[in-house]
C-alpha cells in the first residue's frame, strides 16, 4: 500500500492561503462572459412616433416659397394644404399642395398618415402668415451739394431695392403738410400725385441755389412695407 499523505501544520497554511486566490480568479472569469451576453429583447428600442405642429407662425416674405413647419416622426408624408381664407378650408376648396410665396395669412389643414390599426389618421389645423418685407431707406439726413447749373439729386437707396419716390420741397413747412396728407390716404386709394395735390413742391431735382427739404417715400405693395425719410439737401454756391 502507498504511503498515506498527512500535511504537516506549514502545508495546511500554504494550501490555504492559495485557495483564494484560485477562486477569485474562476470567479472573474465567469463575470465577463456575462456581460457580454445580451438577450435579443434588449437590443430592441421602443419606436418613438410624434406628430406637432405649432399655430400661428410667421416667415417674412422674401420672394420664394415658404412651407409651414412642423414635426413628424413616423413612416409616410403628412398631407399638407394651404387655404387663403377659413372658409375655403372648411369647405375644403381652392386648396393647394404648393408652399406659397406672396404674403398673407394661410389656413393649413395637416393630415398625420396613419400606421394600421395602431395609429389612426388624424387632421391638425394651423395658421400660416407670411409677413410683408420691412424697407429700409438709407440717406444721409443732411446733404450738400455745389452749384454747377446742373439738377442735383441727393444720394439715397433701399434694402431691398425698391423704386424710391422723391418730392422736393422749398421750405420745411410744405414738406411736414405732405407727410401729413400722405398719413391721412388710405393705401391704395390715391396716387402719388393726388396725394400731394395743393402742395407746391418741385417735381424734377432741383439746379438752383438754396436749401431744399427733400420726402423719400416708397408708398409699400402686396409684399413690401411703406418707409419714408425726410432729408435737408442744401446747393452751396460754386466755389471760387
Amino acid at each position: 500500500m502507498g504511503k498515506t499523505f498527512n500535511p504537516t501544520f506549514l502545508q495546511l497554511m500554504a494550501i490555504a492561503a492559495i485557495l483564494p486566490v484560485l477562486t477569485g480568479v474562476f470567479s472573474s472569469c465567469a463575470s465577463s462572459e456575462t456581460a457580454g451576453t445580451k438577450t435579443s429583447s434588449d437590443q430592441e428600442q421602443e419606436e418613438v412616433y410624434l406628430f406637432e405642429v405649432r399655430s400661428p407662425q410667421e416667415l417674412v416674405y422674401n420672394g420664394k416659397r415658404q412651407a409651414i413647419s412642423y414635426l413628424y416622426t413616423g413612416e409616410g408624408k403628412p398631407d399638407v394644404v394651404y387655404f387663403t381664407s377659413q372658409k375655403d378650408r372648411a369647405e375644403d376648396r381652392k386648396g393647394s399642395h404648393t408652399e406659397p410665396v406672396e404674403a398673407g395669412t394661410y389656413y393649413v389643414r395637416l393630415i398625420r398618415p396613419g400606421k394600421g390599426k395602431t395609429i389612426p389618421a388624424k387632421e391638425f389645423f394651423a395658421e400660416f402668415r407670411i409677413l410683408k418685407c420691412p424697407v429700409v431707406i438709407n440717406a444721409a439726413k443732411i446733404q450738400e451739394a455745389i452749384y454747377d447749373g446742373n439738377p442735383k439729386r441727393i444720394q439715397a437707396d433701399s434694402e431691398p431695392a425698391v423704386s424710391l419716390s422723391y418730392s422736393y420741397y422749398p421750405n420745411l413747412e410744405l414738406m411736414e403738410s405732405a407727410k401729413k396728407s400722405a398719413a391721412d390716404t388710405n393705401p391704395g386709394q390715391n396716387t402719388m400725385v393726388q396725394t400731394f395735390r395743393g402742395y407746391r413742391r418741385i417735381d424734377r431735382a432741383p439746379s438752383e441755389q438754396g436749401t431744399y427739404y427733400v420726402w423719400i417715400y416708397y408708398p409699400g405693395d402686396d409684399n413690401y412695407d411703406s418707409a419714408s425719410v425726410d432729408v435737408q439737401f442744401t446747393i452751396l454756391p460754386p466755389k471760387e
